[in-house]
């Protein structure tokens, strides 16, 4: 008697899981928002390009059974785009699996689902946008599984973390990593950092993770980037590395660009530096808008709304994220211990064109300010430091997003147009009696000559707001906690120069 046949491979959805891409292509992008960023797990980044009939071409390395697509749009609740999906085993021949349209109501996840197709390729083509001819998403999942109608699920996720210090300079993209193991896809990559990494589909048995020694700098690996995985798991190797400054120099008060500290630096604590070279090639900052580089080597920025976002080591996670403004004065962060809290933001800028009404604002202690209020506008917690285009300051505190109360408007310093002007804005814990209060400050150099001086201080003891219950907290919560992300601000200036943007966290 023959073998009875073998079951056809099966179109179980629940079979269909997020699948890995190898690289990304597109048609053009702009510098800051390369293709890269649709699959870098945060909602924060995007890719972009101008143009109608733009797309966006993911490779998943080897054909795969492609089963539906989830899509965040950028600003996708504000417009509806117009698409299409198709799909490619060569990368040259396409066929069209999907067409049709976004909501025009959610910046959230899509998902767009279509007769199960073979394929190695994935192609994203905007042909219509409501409100322009940008074509921009923030995030893209495809979604599958293997030939033969299995989960694709046995995974390993690596992610990279870079400490560097003041002056160290590598990013994780410098470091490139080997799996061995049974089929590992890919098996040879660079370094991504961010909470997704990079995913790495193998069949089960033994494997480990290695890197190539980079001078100066010592690995760390997480107990799973070796060892053995079974069929359906998903385990996460996590290598750090850390700059091991072999020559360091005394600390002189002065960061990396040899502007003064009003504060020292915090010892192992965490720090940001702009990339002077070329800002668009570090993960651990979203301007959300194009930068232009000036002959002196600082950049210009030409839009009206500015939020220049600077994430942890950790980088930004959702799904990690607290709310509730009690069980946050409770564990003292949102959504990693070393989120930003105790800190001195510090950036030299230069106003060309921009109204008097208008002002920077330096802040931190939250994340993403989306929503209104409970629950998504509840992330979007902040105290601000606020230097207005015509001098004047004041401090904000932003119970939830959009509730502000704000400090009464001080006289300042006069005029800051057309001539550079460094500004920090310094906040930290004070704790007293077993009560804790945040310290606000606010410096200028306002001749650009490295002579900082005091403009005005604050201390939230209590008493400011009254909208804290919206988010579960006290009517006038005091926002002691760190959030994930720190924020560069302006509005109403069309023509910005900027240089030598930092956050530090501080010693307190």
């Amino acid at each position: 008697t023959p073998p009875p046949s073998p079951p056809p491979p099966s179109d179980d959805e629940s079979l269909c899981k997020k699948l890995n891409v190898v690289t990304t292509t597109a048609t053009g992008y702009e510098a800051t928002n390369p293709p890269s960023k649709a699959v870098d797990g945060n909602l924060d980044t995007r890719w972009s390009n101008f143009g109608l009939n733009s797309y966006i071409q993911f490779d998943l390395g080897v054909k795969k059974k492609l089963c539906n697509v989830d899509i965040a749009w950028y600003r996708g609740n504000e417009r509806t785009m117009t698409f299409t999906l198709s799909s490619s085993s060569d990368g040259n021949s396409f066929t069209t699996v999907y067409s049709g349209k976004s909501s025009g109501s959610t910046v959230s996840f899509e998902n767009y689902n279509f007769q199960n197709v073979e394929g190695r390729y994935l192609k994203i083509t905007v042909t219509g946008n409501t409100m322009n001819e940008w074509a921009s998403l923030s995030e893209v999942k495809i979604n599958g599984m293997d030939l033969d109608g299995t989960s694709t699920s046995t995974q390993l996720q690596v992610i990279k973390n870079v400490f560097n210090g003041e002056t160290g300079t590598k990013t994780a993209s410098d470091f490139k990593i080997h799996v061995t193991g049974v089929n590992p896809s890919p098996s040879v990559f660079s370094g991504v950092s961010g909470p997704n990494g990079v995913l790495v589909n193998l069949s089960p048995g033994t494997y480990s993770i290695t890197e190539d020694v980079v001078s100066d700098y010592t690995a760390s690996y997480s107990a799973d980037c070796s060892g053995t995985i079974s069929s359906g798991q998903t385990k996460t190797c996590t290598i750090s590395n850390t700059y091991r400054n072999v020559n360091p120099t005394p600390d002189n008060g002065l960061d990396k660009f040899g502007i003064k500290k009003i504060y020292p630096t915090k010892i192992g604590g965490e720090e940001w530096y702009m990339n002077m070279n070329n800002p668009s090639s570090d993960p651990r900052n979203d301007p959300k808008t194009s930068l232009k580089k000036n002959s002196d080597g600082s950049w210009k920025i030409t839009s009206n709304k500015v939020r220049y976002n600077v994430f942890t080591s950790t980088g930004y996670d959702s799904g990690k994220i607290v709310i509730d403004q009690q069980k946050l004065a409770s564990r003292g962060y949102m959504q990693s211990s070393n989120d930003w809290k105790n800190l001195e933001i510090t950036g030299y800028v230069k106003v060309n064109e921009g109204s008097s009404k208008e002002n920077f604002a330096w802040y931190a202690h939250g994340g993403r300010h989306t929503g209104d209020g409970y629950a998504e506008g509840c992330e979007g917690t902040s105290y601000k430091v606020d230097l207005y285009y015509n001098g004047k300051i004041r401090f904000a505190k932003e119970q939830w997003h959009v509730s502000y109360e704000f400090t009464p408007t001080k006289t300042g310093v006069g005029s800051i147009y057309d001539k550079w002007v460094g500004f920090k804005g310094i906040m930290y814990n004070i704790v007293k009696d077993g009560k804790t209060s945040v310290k606000l400050e606010s410096w200028i150099d306002k001749n650009n000559n490295g002579q900082w001086v005091k403009l005005d201080e604050y201390e939230d003891k209590g008493g400011l707001g009254s909208q804290g219950g919206e988010c579960k907290g006290k009517s006038d919560q005091i926002m002691h906690w760190g959030g994930p992300i720190s924020t560069f601000r302006w509005d109403g200036a069309s023509d910005v120069d900027i240089k030598n943007l930092s956050v530090r966290e501080i010693q307190s």
